[in-house]
């Protein structure tokens, strides 16, 4: 598939860039509303060239692995110089550029950004990305009724509301999920994980009782909004609850260690004891 797939899609993101900023040429985003060049895109865009480069050397393709790895350097760069906004205190979700190359940033909060941790453009634990995260969590967190994370500031889609302050938007699913994700990812103890399970727990409420998780909820009876099944919400739900599942199994592992070395010194002054 390297040839038939692989190298031709990483050819077409090398060429959909801007000459300039080496951004990524405008597109729709993720909830297909709006077009320019957006955080999500353009993160799983670094991502995609970055595997396409490892790809290609596994292949034998010297060349074209530089190449996806230039390009992916290119793009991670113009994100990282072009998309953290300094006043707002977090990244904007989009950026554009006028006709006389001034950039536009769209600085609503809106809870796609996960994707720069998510496809390992910065790590969880970064400042910049801690900060944006913490943002999506005070801005987007629905503040009355059963809570959740909606998708961005002001969400018109399906909305119930105009508190826009208490009801940013409709609780979803994926929103609420990918927030349980950086709790787990930056998670260094059990303890930490409690906010991870708390929102899995959650979305687990938001299930009929045949299971089925719908994309969205009514923020005041948890009554499923929009598409129901939503195979997004399923495939999300089990991606959150391996990651826990998985990272718990890793902390656990390492308190066990560090508890049994702590009780190791009592365990020689009771042995000695009782040798003596």
């Amino acid at each position: 598939m390297y040839d038939t797939f692989v190298a031709p899609a990483a050819d077409f993101l090398v060429s959909f860039r801007d000459p300039v900023t080496h951004l990524p040429l405008a597109s729709w985003d993720i909830w297909e509303e709006r077009r320019g060049t957006h955080i999500f895109t353009t993160s799983t865009i670094i991502a995609a060239l970055k595997a396409a480069a490892e790809f290609a050397e596994m292949f034998k393709k010297p060349q074209s692995a530089k190449q996806f790895k230039k390009a992916a350097d290119e793009v991670e760069a113009a994100f990282l110089k072009h998309f953290w906004d300094a006043d707002a205190g977090h990244f904007a979700r989009m950026v554009n550029f006028d006709k006389q190359g001034e950039i536009q940033r769209d600085t609503t909060v809106d809870s796609s950004a996960h994707a720069v941790f998510a496809f390992e453009v910065l790590p969880a634990d970064d400042p910049k990305v801690v900060a944006t995260m913490q943002a999506i969590g005070r801005k987007l967190w629905v503040r009355v009724g059963v809570g959740g994370v909606a998708r961005y500031e002001r969400d018109w889609y399906f909305h119930v509301t105009q508190d826009w302050e208490k009801v940013p938007g409709n609780p979803w699913i994926i929103c609420t999920l990918w927030l349980a994700d950086w709790y787990i990812a930056t998670a260094k103890s059990t303890a930490d994980l409690r906010c991870a399970l708390d929102l899995l727990e959650w979305a687990a409420i938001c299930a009929l009782r045949t299971g089925v998780l719908s994309e969205q909820v009514h923020p005041f009876t948890l009554q499923p909004l929009s598409v129901a099944p939503l195979t997004w919400s399923h495939a999300q739900y089990i991606t959150t609850t391996t990651a826990y599942l998985d990272k718990l199994a890793e902390i656990t592992k390492i308190e066990n260690v560090a508890d049994r070395k702590k009780a190791a010194p009592v365990s020689r002054i009771a042995d000695s004891i009782v040798n003596k």
